[in-house]
């Protein structure tokens, strides 16, 4: 039986994966991703930060951003802790972003790539034992990422 998540996603390097590259990103921008993952990855682990998804996706979009790559920091602070709005209001949970793991909205950040913003997660596989990696669970504001990408 084949894996569900790759309709979603391709999963490049086999032994130290560079996260999850979302079908359909063009292919010079899946082969920078490549070229960059072990200087990117080296680093991360220089500071410990691999597997933190803010600290890795900042590296990832400064790496790519010198290469040339149009990219955005998405994602949101899930209902992991109370998240309060410049003004000190309580975000509502259906209004936080990050990622929908099996039973809760996990505080979780990603890059949008290219103009259509497909994902790029360097640490997406954090969530490979609860419940898997699938496009439809990267939420921001409380909807589904893909709806929100500019058409």
């Amino acid at each position: 039986m084949s894996d569900p998540r790759l309709a979603d996603f391709t999963y490049p390097g086999d032994d130290e994966p560079a996260g999850v590259i979302e079908r359909g990103l063009r292919a010079e921008v899946v082969a920078e991703i490549g070229a960059l993952a072990e200087a990117v990855g080296a680093s991360l682990e220089a500071t410990r930060h691999r597997q933190d998804c803010r600290y890795a996706c900042a590296a990832w979009e400064r790496a790519l951003r010198s290469r040339g790559v149009a990219c955005q920091l998405l994602g949101g602070e899930g209902a992991d802790g109370e998240v309060f709005t410049s003004d000190y209001r309580l975000v509502a949970v259906d209004q936080r972003g990050g990622y929908r793991a099996v039973d809760r909205l996990a505080r979780h950040y990603w890059l949008g790539v290219g103009p259509d913003r497909r994902v790029f997660d360097p640490t997406a596989h954090q969530f490979d034992d609860d419940g898997g990696v699938f496009l439809d669970r990267y939420m921001i504001g409380g909807d589904s990422v893909v709806p929100q990408r500019p058409r």
